[in-house]
């Protein structure tokens, strides 16, 4: 229901702030609106292009540098900002030159988990507490366990999860916001554990982040006092006007679920693409965390074999498929994996248009003539896999089509020059 694609996993619990058992009203200090804003995961984009041939003779080379790998063959030609990936292709021009086939592939993303490009508000009304803590591990936080031991007959209480900045909680970083009314709450033998789900979010190892629990309703929720619980952070409480004040003398008890994933690498089949005239390029955008340990993969079959859209990936779409199954691979740990939302996800794949018709401006001869030369300028043209016709349109309303009498090609590296004779009647 989340929309969050991540690999099969078991919960494991962990209690963040332990030991002697005391409680506190939630109902004290400032009761007044507080808006939060909740963040969402940053998008990655990967676009793999559209592929073409140059020669090392041609001006296209002229203004950039090639930087080549290791391995020799592959190398990567930057101009102008642009960044191409350059593959031999053991084929020469009619003057020596070497020909060159180039592609382009770019990968998009951000290295914070969520931003705030993308958010949404949501106001409350109540006191709140929160108790921060630094996150010892890359992880996914399924749900929070919520300590209430005496609850109201009714009443909303918020739990969540945000950002600290300089060890403050921020609400207005909120990674992580559920609410749930008093009947959902069950203490037991006045003091009960309560597990509330969230959607899966990610907590990036070392980070600070803190527990939110928020609430108008008279809730008391467990605490310990400072000294009796090893812990790495501090409880807070909101004063007017959204201060958030200290309490250097007790914590918020709470625990976090985790995901622990069952297998480090899964294969996940997103469906199929099809385009008549074949596929040229591909670009895919998402919601998507990447830890660092971790690896999203974006690969398309061709030829019954799968293979990867990344920079070192070549000439994959030469042959301009039609139909192009796509897949995405996760690979990770038990701990930490990447996590993919489809919600909103958007797949385009695309193609250089297979026909153009140009017409040009209208030409008024300061005579009449019996015979129009033209001369066209033509890079990359293949003789096996294009076609280039002109014609000129004369007479009344132009409706008379004449079509070349001769035409001459004379080819020089990457250019062909073509000049078309029109014997007029």
């Amino acid at each position: 229901g989340t929309g969050i694609l991540l690999p099969a996993y078991d919960e494991i619990g962990s209690r963040i702030v332990k030991g002697g058992v005391g409680e506190m009203s939630l109902a004290q200090y400032a009761y007044e609106l507080r808006t939060t804003t909740l963040l969402t995961m940053t998008r990655s984009r990967v676009r793999y292009g559209a592929e073409f041939e140059q020669s090392a003779g041609s001006a296209f080379f002229t203004g950039g540098s090639v930087s080549y790998s290791a391995a020799g063959a592959l190398g990567v030609f930057q101009k102008a900002g642009e960044t191409f990936q350059v593959y031999e292709t053991g084929r020469v021009d009619p003057d020596g030159h070497k020909i060159y086939r180039l592609s382009q592939f770019w990968q998009d993303s951000l290295s914070t988990p969520y931003w705030s490009r993308l958010n949404s508000d949501q106001p409350i009304t109540g006191y709140a507490f929160l108790e921060s803590f630094v996150q010892p591990r890359d992880a996914w936080c399924t749900a929070i366990g919520v300590r209430i031991s005496r609850k109201p007959a009714d009443g909303l209480l918020w739990a969540g999860l945000c950002e600290c900045v300089n060890g403050v909680p921020d609400i207005t970083r909120m990674i992580a916001l559920v609410s749930q009314p008093a009947t959902f709450f069950t203490p037991e033998g006045g003091f009960g554990m309560n597990k509330v789900a969230i959607p899966p979010t990610f907590l990036q190892g070392g980070r600070s982040y803190a527990y939110v629990v928020m609430t108008g309703a008279d809730y008391y929720h467990q605490v310990v006092e400072t000294g009796t619980s090893p812990t790495t952070g501090t409880m807070f409480y909101g004063l007017n006007g959204g201060v958030l004040q200290s309490d250097p003398t007790r914590h918020l008890m709470f625990d976090l679920y985790y995901a622990t994933f069952r297998r480090n690498r899964v294969e996940v089949d997103l469906g199929g693409m099809s385009l008549a005239g074949g596929i040229a390029s591909i670009d895919i955008l998402a919601d998507a965390i990447v830890p660092d340990s971790t690896v999203l993969e974006y690969q398309v079959q061709i030829g019954g074999v799968w293979k990867a859209l990344s920079e070192s990936a070549a000439s994959i779409l030469a042959g301009l498929p039609n139909l192009l199954p796509l897949r995405v691979v996760m690979t990770g740990t038990a701990d930490a994996m990447p996590g993919l939302k489809l919600a909103g996800s958007r797949c385009r794949f695309s193609r250089p248009a297979t026909a153009l018709n140009h017409y040009s401006e209208v030409a008024t001869l300061a005579a009449p003539t019996s015979k129009i030369t033209t001369r066209h300028r033509i890079r990359n043209f293949d003789t096996g896999q294009h076609a280039l016709t002109t014609k000129i349109l004369v007479g009344a309303g132009y409706a008379t089509v004449e079509t070349a009498d001769v035409v001459q090609d004379t080819v020089r590296g990457d250019i062909t020059e073509r000049v078309c004779t029109f014997n007029l009647a």
